[in-house]
């Protein structure tokens, strides 16, 4: 049953289980999740008993429908536009931890700067990548020429 997403088993079920053509309740025999961090409140006014499902045109993939040269155009630059969102944003998370430790080395003697090497885990996959995204190949060496 964990092997299927909770709209499809729902959909499988009694259709008496529906209060609208999207929503079912969730079948008594599928695992609960309990959360730890729900308050009495949350309890009370949160939904753990219904799930919205696919239903209708919503059940289309993105890939199987006819697009014309328009809508193809126009789901390119939706992309590309959160590309470069992403980009951006990295970058810019990568600058905000850089720029602590740019200061910290700035104030460093020459002896200590050639004993530094960055922490452990200060930095993250995503912040070599965007460094590498704007250095490309030359990665270490422009890193090693900015620190002597």
């Amino acid at each position: 049953m964990l092997s299927k997403p909770i709209s499809e088993v729902a959909a499988e079920y009694n259709p008496d289980d529906r209060c609208t053509p999207s929503y079912v309740r969730v079948p008594a025999s599928y695992p609960k999740v309990k959360s730890s961090g729900k308050t009495a409140i949350g309890e009370e006014v949160l939904n753990d008993a219904w799930v919205s499902i696919i239903s209708g045109s919503e059940d289309y993939s993105f890939k199987l429908m006819r697009k014309n040269q328009y809508e193809e155009a126009l789901f390119r630059c939706e992309d590309d536009r959160f590309e470069l969102d992403m980009c951006i944003e990295t970058t810019s998370s990568t600058l905000r931890k850089l720029r602590p430790l740019r200061d910290a080395f700035a104030a460093m003697s020459p002896e200590e700067r050639g004993l530094w090497r960055l922490p452990e885990g200060e930095l993250g996959a995503i912040h070599f990548r965007a460094v590498e995204r704007i250095y490309g190949d030359q990665v270490g060496s422009n890193v090693d020429q900015t620190i002597s």
